[in-house]
């Protein structure tokens, strides 16, 4: 019909003008969008009830009619509006991780195929029947949910509308095709019903979404404070922390911490400094003028030792704004360790902290550098400091003198009664000899038993050979230790400044030449420097590093003394004798360095070289002429002795019984059980062990008592004066008995007459040695002087 037709065409340009409103906003945020999405949610019991009312109406006509197109339709319907349901519910469980776009598709799709079931429900019961009741319920169901749809739509317009329309247009084509009047006019007026849905739909949109931006908008500005709020809760919980933290590192500092204004008052303290100086709460107060403080200090004893030189000189420091840190003495003996540090804008910080034991202990151990632990003398590098002093009076024209001592006999004392009574007599010497200085003099120790004392302010030489006496004396006297009386003497060397140097250690070493010159002369004395002895200490010094070099160089070789049996008239045995040819002195004496070679620790590697040259040379004598060498106190001390003789024995290839070692007292005095366990050892070896120098010292009978000797050997000191003096010849007597009765030989050195030699055979003297027989003689001469003196040689 021409008026249908037009009415179809105004309602198709009414939608083409309101299509793009009811389209999704392109420039919408993903917040709005979010939040429109999640008002179509927002009500599931609206979805529930509108499915519910629509499966009622449609379950009514599937009654009416009983078409199973209609009945498959209502299961259809029930379906979809029980899958809209869960969709709802699970979009208000998960809303909060899931995209809103997906979220609006599934409402989309859902609601467009729930509202396909009432449309396809009006078309089948419009084909199926033209009773009037059942299009009036068809037509109420259409129209009524098409009007809900638009106001729970409201917020996605393009929705509802496209719902709306699935319902309204197949209502009113179902309509337009009926003849009857009404049919008509309500066909086109499902039209405009549509066209005015689709108005209401846009106006509702455009106001939910004006709410919504106005809501997210309120919600952004009150997030936004909440969260400047937490923000500044959150500074301000920092700024107390910080501030408890700050007071508590203040409360518990070991230090004393105030501030003080530029005035002088008191701005704060913490109680550490309250409490280093007893300070009652009033004195605490903000406001309290240091003036104030000091005051009460110096009344209760713990003010500054000096309180004028306090203000004058820290307290203005720190009133000028100037940093400083310094150790400062109070009247009660403690010491404080203060440092202050300036205020911007005036004032300054102090703190306080209690140092007395950091320097007691700090005074303590400078004091244990400075001083011997033993005697409480000073030591060495103090002595030396005290000497420079000294010598600075001397640069003015002031003599002084220093003195360097060392003690007599007190090794024999120290090994004797062990090493406890040693620094016992130590001590009780540092006290004599504090007692024997005056005031301004000083004594200390400089190690082992050396001392030295530096003597000021007297008149020298005179001065010092006073003192030097009078130290003598002092320590010449004997000492009663444990019940031990202990006679010890000391030796003196004495050098005078300026006129022996003015330099510490030149002084020093003029002093210690002197010793030694004390030493060389009789022990007991004291002697000046003169300055021969420098150029004999650098002699000796020069000698010195050449033998150091000797042994390396190969220039150390043996001569041997034959030893004649007086019954048999043949060699028993050579000594084996050193001598030093050196490239420019010369053939140095034995005399000369073997002394020096035990002071420097030398006589060990020599002697052990001794004893492999003279086993390797003896191996080539015709047996049995044995080989004697002699053995030092040193190779003792050095426990090496054994292992030496074996190794020398087995690469020579001599029988241990063509060896003797000869020993003198001086080894029996030193650690005599470890000395006895070292000859046992040597003689089960099979070596022959000889006293050499026997009569010469203090116990010589005791020593034949405690081991085996195999020989005993006279001292040329007794033989010299043979036959003329009756005592040495008593003494040749009686040693050559005593060895018969102990079943040992005797042995008589230095025989160089014819006399001596009968005088010995009369007293039974078994062997004998010396220049009647042979001088020393080098190796290659032995087999001519065995020959000589009577032996035949094997080969």
């Amino acid at each position: 019909m021409p008026g249908q037709h037009k009415a179809w065409q105004r309602a198709g340009g009414f939608l083409r003008r309101y299509a793009p409103l009811v389209q999704r906003a392109p420039g919408l945020s993903p917040e709005v969008h979010g939040a429109l999405v999640d008002l179509v949610y927002a009500s599931p019991g609206s979805v529930a009830l509108s499915g519910s009312i629509a499966s009622i109406a449609i379950g009514a006509i599937a009654w009416t009619t009983a078409d199973p197109i209609i009945i498959v339709l209502l299961l259809a319907g029930v379906t979809i509006a029980f899958a809209r349901i869960l969709i709802v519910l699970t979009y208000r469980v998960a809303r909060g991780g899931i995209d809103p776009l997906g979220w609006e598709r599934r409402y989309e799709a859902s609601s467009l195929a729930f509202a396909c079931v009432p449309a396809a429900t009006c078309l089948r019961a419009f084909s199926l029947t033209t009773d009037g009741g059942v299009h009036l319920l068809v037509a109420g169901l259409t129209i009524g949910y098409a009007g809900a749809i638009i106001g729970r739509g409201a917020a996605r317009p393009r929705t509802a509308v496209a719902q709306a329309a699935l319902m309204l247009l197949p209502l009113a084509w179902a309509c337009s095709w009926y003849g009857a009047l009404t049919y008509q006019v309500l066909s086109v007026l499902l039209v405009f019903f549509l066209l005015a849905l689709t108005s209401v739909a846009h106006g509702l949109y455009e106001a939910t979404l004006r709410t919504t931006l106005t809501r997210l908008e309120n919600e952004g500005v009150v997030a936004e404070l909440q969260a400047r709020n937490r923000a500044l809760q959150l500074v301000e919980a920092q700024r107390r922390q910080h501030a408890e933290r700050f007071n508590a590192a203040v409360a518990n500092m070991s230090q004393g911490l105030a501030m003080f204004s530029a005035s002088g008052a008191l701005l704060v303290c913490n109680l550490r400094y309250s409490d280093l100086y007893g300070l009652p709460e009033h004195l605490r107060w903000p406001g309290t003028m240091l003036d104030e403080i000091l005051a009460f200090r110096m009344q209760t004893g713990s003010g500054p030792a000096d309180p004028n030189g306090f203000r004058s000189q820290h307290v203005a420091r720190a009133t000028r704004g100037e940093a400083s840190v310094y150790t400062l003495p109070l009247q009660d003996g403690r010491t404080m360790r203060i440092s202050h540090q300036p205020l911007t804008g005036g004032g300054w910080v102090t703190t306080h902290e209690d140092v007395t034991e950091a320097v007691r202990a700090e005074a303590l151990i400078n004091y244990m550098a400075t001083h011997d632990a033993l005697t409480d003398l000073p030591n060495r590098a103090e002595f030396r400091d005290r000497l420079i002093a000294a010598l600075s009076r001397a640069k003015r024209g002031e003599s002084i003198a220093v003195l360097c001592l060392d003690l007599d006999r007190f090794k024999a004392v120290n090994d004797g009664l062990g090493h406890p009574v040693g620094d016992r007599l130590l001590v009780a010497v540092a006290d004599r000899l504090r007692t024997a200085l005056r005031e301004h003099d000083a004594v200390a120790r400089l190690g082992g038993d050396e001392f030295a004392i530096v003597q000021v302010g007297v008149a020298q030489p005179t001065g010092a050979t006073v003192l030097a006496e009078r130290v003598i004396e002092a320590l010449s006297a004997p000492f009663e230790l444990d019940g031990h009386q202990i006679v010890i003497g000391t030796s003196v060397g004495l050098a005078v400044a300026p006129h022996d140097g003015l330099e510490p250690d030149d002084l020093l070493r003029s002093a210690d030449m002197a010793l030694y010159r004390a030493k060389a002369d009789g022990k007991g004395i004291f002697r000046f420097f003169e300055a021969s002895m420098d150029a004999a200490m650098q002699a000796r010094r020069s000698l010195e590093t050449d033998l150091r070099l000797a042994l390396a160089r190969g220039e150390f070789v043996l001569h041997y003394q034959p030893i004649v049996d007086l019954r048999s008239g043949q060699v028993n045995a050579c000594e084996a004798l050193l001598r030093w040819r050196h490239p420019e002195r010369g053939m140095v004496s034995p005399l000369d360095f073997i002394g020096l070679a035990e002071e420097i620790g030398l006589i060990v590697p020599i002697g052990e070289w001794v004893l492999r040259q003279a086993c390797a040379d003896a191996a080539a004598w015709p047996a049995p002429v044995r080989v004697a060498v002699n053995v030092s106190p040193a190779q003792f001390r050095g426990q090496s002795l054994v292992a030496a003789v074996y190794g020398a024995l087995t690469t020579s290839g001599l029988p241990a019984a063509r060896l003797e070692l000869e020993i003198t007292e001086a080894v029996m005095l030193e650690n005599t059980e470890a000395t006895l366990a070292t000859l046992t050892r040597l003689k089960d070896m099979g070596a022959r062990i000889a006293m050499d120098d026997f009569g010469t010292g203090y116990s010589s009978l005791s020593y034949l008592r405690t081991f085996p000797f195999d020989k005993i050997k006279i001292d040329g000191s007794f033989i010299r004066n043979l036959p003329g003096e009756a005592d040495a010849l008593a003494i040749v007597r009686a040693i050559s008995g005593l060895g018969e009765s102990l079943g040992m030989t005797t042995t008589a050195e230095g025989v160089e007459t014819a006399d001596q030699l009968d005088s010995l055979k009369a007293e039974g003297c078994r062997e004998v040695q010396g220049y009647l027989f042979s001088r020393p003689i080098p190796n290659e001469n032995v087999s001519e002087a065995l020959a000589a003196i009577g032996i035949r040689s094997a080969a």
